[in-house]
Formats: structure tokens, C-alpha cells, sequence
């Protein structure tokens, strides 16, 4: 009786020593354990559904579902759900998925505790990028210029971000975004869940418009002669949209470029230039023109008109307006020259004309003419008759 008591007593010991070397193990097959928290999007809000799965890292072949509280946004999973055992230092994996696109997931080591917290984060999808209307561009009074953006989010209200510069929040799916300095920009709007677009294109706002600034100087030739084809130019100038070009009285031409070919009238004058665009005209920029024509025929030659051979005569001609020179012609076998109004000739054996033109850098003009009648000293008489 007494072994038997003996007996009795170390099973006891040992079925108490197995318990407790379970308890220590803290194996929880079956056992109530919780593990929950918050469902959250980035931007704070909380899904209207979700559907949880969770697993115990290496052992991927056991899913267990969680349950989702939409009203406050919390979730639970039930461990002693799990058919295989686990043990506290085991790591929980839980996946959560809102059906709209939106993915969270997070792990914890699981505790002896009756509930362990893990908060999920779900991370929304991408709304698109903003979409780029119209570009303002600064006008000669506004600094600034402006886009039309689209595509932006219909629900909720969303941040628009503007880089380079700052953010500005709004509803509905159009904005416009003035006060733009000059430079490039791109967008990205973020949802109300949190998600963040891509970057829109790119949008140039121009450098405000200025009344231009005065033309530089104007080439081309400053002489010229009644009728001649003349080109005359001026260098661009910056935020020009056409030039305005003035010619002198009686000259024909026109141009709103950079370049003016105009056919020289009878008049001396200035020819100007000036820029223009949507802000104003600017100041002129000028060249003195002097025309110059075919010398006019010249006036009667002045001079004998009956010679003796041998003879030194002078005759000359008026100076003829404009002329830079003279051309003398002579008759046959007579001697001299000259380019001025007057010459001095020796004079030949036959009679003939006199002629002058007068020439300048236009051409030459018609000639002057006076006829010249040549006499010569007589012959020796014969011999001399008589008693």
C-alpha cells in the first residue's frame, strides 16, 4: 500500500512538472489571443471595407481571415483560430487590402499576452497627374502668368503641390493656379486618402513683355543716286514682334521686319526705324540720306568760234550742279585736256565741234556742243610777174 501511494504521488509530481514545462514552452493551440489595432490611409482617414489575412512568418501554408470594423476603423485577429500551434516570440504577418486599390501590411512578435497591437497603414493608390490646360502668359501690365489644371481628384479634398513654390488645398476636379513668376513648374496633387500623383508636365511661363528697346544703328549706304535699289538693316531687338520703317519724301518702300529695300526717290532726308510689340513702340533709330542725280546738260561753251591752227583757245562751261567732273571732247587733231569746266586747247588743222558732258557718281549727262571753224595761215604767194 505504501509503494502504491508512493506511485500515486510521482504521477502526480510528473504530470505537474509536464504542465509546467507546457506553460513554459507557451504553446497557445487553441488558446484566445488577439491581435488588432488601427486601419488608417496616409492621410489619416480610415477604409469603408477592408479584408484581412494574416499567417505566421514560416508558415505560409496556414492563412487565417481577421474581421474589419469599418464604423471605428479597427481590426482583430483570433491566433487560436491558427490550427498548428504557436508560441509567444512567433511573428505575425498581416496583410490588409480596402478592394480599391489601397494595400497596407505590417508584423509583430506575438506575446503571452491576451493582446497584442499592431496599427496598419494602408498605402492609397496614386490619383493621376494633374492635367495642363491653358497657359496665361504675363502680359505688359500682369507680371505673372497662370495654368488651367484638370484631372484633379472629384471627392475629398486634395493638396495641390507646385514645385518649384509651395502647396494649396481645393476640391473638385478643375483649379487654376495664378501669380506664376517666370521659370518652369510641374505638379502633383494628394488625395484625401493620402496618395500622391505623379509629376504633371511641365509648364513655361515667359518673362513679362516690355515696350522694346531702341534699334541699333541702320546700315546701309548713306550717298546714293535718285532711282538706285537700296538695302538698309537694323540688328533684331529683343521682345520686337515688327519694326516700323520711315523713308524719306518721294522714296517706295515697306517692311515690318528687320530689313527694308527701297527705291531712292529725288529728295534728301532721314530714313528711321522703330520696334514695336503689344507693349508700345519704341524710340526711333535714324540715318541721314543724301540722294544725288545725273548732272544735268551743261550750258553753252564759251570760246572763239573761228580759230587759227596753231592757236592756244580756252573755253569753258558753267559748273554744272552736282558734277564731280568734266569730260572734253575735241576735234580731230587738236590738243588738250582737262575734267574741270574749262580747258585750254591748242588748236589743229580741221574744224569740228567742242563737246563737255558732266559726271558724278550717278552717270553722265548729255553733251554741250559748239562748232569750231579752223582757218590757217596762207600759203606763199606765187612768183611775181611784171617788166
Amino acid at each position: 500500500m505504501k509503494r502504491n501511494s508512493v506511485s500515486k504521488r510521482f504521477l502526480l509530481i510528473s504530470i505537474q512538472s509536464f504542465v509546467l514545462l507546457l506553460m513554459t514552452m507557451n504553446i497557445y493551440a487553441g488558446t484566445v489571443h488577439t491581435v488588432g489595432g488601427s486601419v488608417t490611409y496616409t492621410g489619416g482617414s480610415s477604409p469603408a471595407s477592408a479584408t484581412i489575412s494574416t499567417y505566421v512568418v514560416g508558415r505560409l501554408g496556414e492563412i487565417l481571415s481577421g474581421t474589419y470594423y469599418p464604423g471605428s476603423g479597427q481590426y482583430a485577429v483570433q491566433c487560436g483560430n491558427f490550427l498548428t500551434s504557436w508560441t509567444a516570440g512567433d511573428i505575425l504577418h498581416v496583410d490588409i487590402d480596402d478592394a480599391a486599390g489601397g494595400t497596407g501590411s505590417g508584423e509583430v512578435v506575438l506575446t503571452n499576452d491576451p493582446t497584442d497591437v499592431l496599427n496598419i497603414v494602408i498605402v492609397p493608390p496614386s490619383p493621376p497627374a494633374p492635367i495642363v490646360g491653358t497657359i496665361a502668359q504675363p502680359t505688359c501690365a500682369v507680371a505673372t502668368g497662370s495654368v488651367d489644371l484638370s484631372g484633379l481628384p472629384a471627392s475629398g479634398t486634395w493638396t495641390l503641390t507646385r514645385y518649384p513654390g509651395g502647396s494649396t488645398t481645393g476640391s473638385g476636379t478643375n483649379t487654376n493656379v495664378s501669380g506664376l513668376d517666370p521659370g518652369p513648374y510641374y505638379f502633383t496633387v494628394t488625395d484625401a486618402l493620402g496618395g500622391t500623383s505623379d509629376q504633371s508636365e511641365n509648364v513655361v511661363i515667359n518673362t513679362q513683355p516690355i515696350t522694346p528697346a531702341q534699334p541699333g544703328s541702320i546700315t546701309g549706304e548713306t550717298s546714293v543716286c535718285q532711282g538706285s535699289s537700296e538695302i538698309y538693316s537694323i540688328s533684331p531687338v529683343v521682345g520686337a514682334s515688327s519694326y516700323i520703317w520711315t523713308l524719306p519724301s518721294g522714296w517706295a518702300g515697306s517692311s515690318t521686319s528687320t530689313t527694308i529695300t527701297a527705291t531712292v526717290g529725288a529728295n534728301s532726308g532721314d530714313i528711321s526705324v522703330t520696334a514695336t510689340n503689344s507693349c508700345g513702340t519704341s524710340t526711333a533709330s535714324t540715318l541721314a540720306i543724301s540722294v544725288s542725280t545725273t548732272p544735268t546738260q551743261p550750258g553753252s561753251i564759251s570760246g572763239a568760234t573761228s580759230v587759227c591752227q596753231g592757236s592756244s583757245e580756252i573755253y569753258s562751261i558753267s559748273p554744272v550742279a552736282g558734277a564731280t567732273s568734266y569730260t572734253w571732247t575735241l576735234p580731230s587733231g587738236w590738243a588738250g585736256s582737262s575734267i574741270s569746266n574749262s580747258i585750254t586747247a591748242t588748236v589743229g588743222a580741221n574744224s569740228g565741234d567742242i563737246s563737255v558732258t558732266a559726271t558724278n557718281s550717278c552717270g553722265t549727262s548729255s553733251a554741250s556742243t559748239l562748232g569750231v571753224s579752223v582757218s590757217t595761215t596762207p600759203a606763199q604767194p606765187g612768183s611775181i610777174t611784171g617788166e
